[in-house]
């Protein structure tokens, strides 16, 4: 039974072959995808070398996946053809098509870039020629004079520009436009002069650098550099659709290769985990036992029987790789452990007790038919609408349905306790039965803590019963001097208080015998209990919160009319907010209830998931 609530069990392998058959023992143990390899450290065996083909796949790798980015390439490779659809047969010839396409694509992106640029410049001419456009010049006129300075830029008023040149100064020209635009010719004598007068009336020089070389009208030079935009613009669109067709006839073929050369690539760096000398190496690893057998069979037939395997059971602290093994029912509720913390090797797997209680917290918590059967219709959603939503889903789902169930205990739907003038059946009422909820709060927090201290006792029988007894079942001889003494006191057993008291008194000494350290937690264990009570106050929150929506519901309802607009309104949010509440509440302190109160009396955890080498691929070539 205690098997059953572990992980895999585990057999260390050992290979030791001729390095004549390092690669195919390495495509074996790929294609196997069950060992879990132990990386060589150096010692009397030095550490072996990748493979001579590791580079070559390794340089192809890299222009694969700068072209899958190139291609903004993505989804998965589901295909019977990439490769052979395109004449490839080999890596070799993977090799080649792979640069081929790198110099079509570069070359391609490479004139996209120029056009790019290109465009960037012409725009910028595009600008400044509109506004020359305002003024009666060629272009020309702006040409650098030995004798003239020049000024083209934008002004507050055109006009006090020209009354204040006109009270200095009768030697200049002063051409403007409707948009504040001027162009000013003065001789170099006035140049300062003119300079300080336009930095007073806001000035903003316009470069003309770009256009520098054009001549002719400027609504002529526009109408060229428009075409040319036009005509570029063009030229771009057909490189687009270019990449556009490449990224189709080569997603299948450039996302296989990817996949492919990482799987090579992860083949040929292997033996850099593995122990080597001149003639042989050495792999080490962790295998489950249900596949040991397989292995040594795949292994004995790619050697010809030139192999040496050594199996061995692992050694108590021996840190073991840990692989869940759950019913499927269970498995989705391996979540919370992924989130927390994976249990050593030779600790008990709580997911199992988990797939139960998560659910039985959460639906007491959350404890309502209408909401429950929102959540259950969200998650469907959820899981449909976004994948990576699912495996929460699979662990919230079934406390969705344990808050319907409970929801129809406590005779509650959208808060209500009367629908349509009529009581809702109910075995147990929240609201009205708080002192009863408290108490079956609690006696749910005494029996799942004392059933981590139980599960405590069973993870420690691999160091001895006497140290298990010691060290886990004084807290149940304490637990149970404790509440002979108070049956006793209050005269509901006929005992004499001594005897509780002594064997509170002998956990006590059990205790400090088995592990000392952890009397400091005599009083936490009380603590860990009345924590329980958050079943009772976290759920009864979320009815408060649902009756005062109702009421204001009830209360704009009831006048009729247009008010029955913001009626169905706050009842659409209420509600809908007092679900998210609900649901954050209910995950939240459920989780706690299991990671503070019942892992702390059994769990460690911090093992290493179990990861192994390879993975089940398909034949490419």
């Amino acid at each position: 039974m205690i098997d059953v609530l572990k992980a895999e069990r585990m057999s260390k392998v050992v290979v030791t072959a001729p390095k004549s058959f390092i690669e195919p023992v390495i495509g074996e143990l790929y294609r196997f995808n069950a060992m879990h390899i132990i990386s060589h450290v150096k010692s009397e065996l030095d550490i072996g070398s990748p493979l001579e083909s590791a580079s070559r796949i390794s340089e192809i790798l890299v222009v694969v996946r700068a072209l899958i980015s190139k291609l903004s390439l993505q989804d998965e490779a589901r295909l019977s053809n990439g490769f052979r659809a395109l004449g490839v047969k080999n890596f070799a010839q993977l090799a080649k098509a792979v640069r081929l396409l790198q110099e079509d694509v570069n070359s391609r992106l490479e004139d996209a870039k120029r056009i790019g640029d290109e465009l960037k410049v012409l725009d910028s001419k595009v600008s400044i020629l509109s506004v020359l456009c305002g003024l009666p010049l060629s272009l020309e006129a702006y040409v650098p004079y030995s004798s003239i300075s020049a000024f083209v830029g934008f002004v507050d008023s055109p006009e006090l520009l020209r009354s204040e040149l006109s009270v200095q100064t009768d030697e200049f020209e002063l051409f403007s436009s409707g948009a504040k635009f001027v162009a000013l010719f003065v001789p170099n004598s006035f140049r300062d002069r003119a300079s300080g007068l336009l930095s007073a009336n806001g000035f903003s020089e316009l470069s003309l650098s770009l256009v520098g070389g054009l001549k002719g009208s400027p609504s002529l030079a526009l109408d060229s550099l428009r075409a040319r935009r036009s005509s570029l613009l063009k030229s771009q669109e057909s490189i687009s659709r270019q990449l556009v067709r490449l990224s189709q006839k080569w997603h299948d073929f450039l996302l296989l290769s990817d996949a492919f050369l990482s799987a090579e690539l992860e083949k040929a760096e292997s033996p850099l985990r593995f122990a080597s000398s001149q003639n042989i190496f050495v792999v080490s690893g962790w295998v489950p036992d249900s596949g040991v057998d397989m292995l040594l069979q795949r292994i004995a037939m790619v050697t010809k029987g030139s192999v040496d395997v050594v199996v061995e059971a692992p050694h108590h602290g021996e840190d073991v790789p840990v692989k869940l093994s759950n019913p499927a029912q269970v498995k989705p509720f391996e979540f919370f452990m992924n989130l927390y913390a994976l249990p050593r090797y030779w600790e008990i797997d709580p997911t199992v007790f988990m797939s139960f209680t998560f659910p039985l917290f959460f639906g007491i918590i959350l404890g309502d038919v209408g909401y429950g059967a929102v959540t259950v219709f969200l998650l469907l959603f959820l899981s449909r609408k976004f994948p990576s939503a699912a495996p929460l889903a699979k662990v919230v789902m079934p406390a969705a349905f344990s808050s319907m169930f409970f929801g129809m205990l406590f005779g509650e739907f959208f808060g209500f306790e009367e629908l349509f003038g009529f009581e809702i059946p109910h075995v147990i009422s929240r609201v009205h039965q708080i002192k009863e909820m408290l108490m079956v709060s609690i006696a749910i927090g005494l029996v799942h803590v004392n059933a981590g201290i139980i599960l405590g006792f069973l993870n420690e029988l691999r160091h001895g019963l006497r140290k298990a007894v010691l060290v886990k079942g004084s807290w149940l001889v304490m637990e149970a001097g404790a509440a002979l003494l108070a049956l006793s006191v209050l005269n509901v057993v006929a005992l004499p208080s001594y005897f509780g008291a002594l064997l509170l008194v002998a956990g006590f000494v059990m205790l400090l015998l088995g592990e000392p350290m952890e009397v400091v937690e005599i009083p936490g264990i009380v603590s860990n209990v009345l924590s329980y009570s958050r079943l009772m106050a976290v759920g009864l929150a979320s009815v408060g919160l649902a009756v005062v929506v109702n009421g204001f519901v009830e209360d704009f309802a009831s006048s009729g009319g247009l008010m029955l607009i913001p009626a169905i309104l706050v009842g659409i949010v209420g509600h809908s907010l007092n679900i998210a509440l609900g649901l954050l509440g209910g995950f939240l302190h459920s989780l706690r209830l299991h990671y503070v109160e019942f892992f702390t009396k059994f769990f460690k955890g911090g093992a290493i998931p179990f990861q192994p080498f390879g993975k089940k691929i398909e034949e490419v070539f």
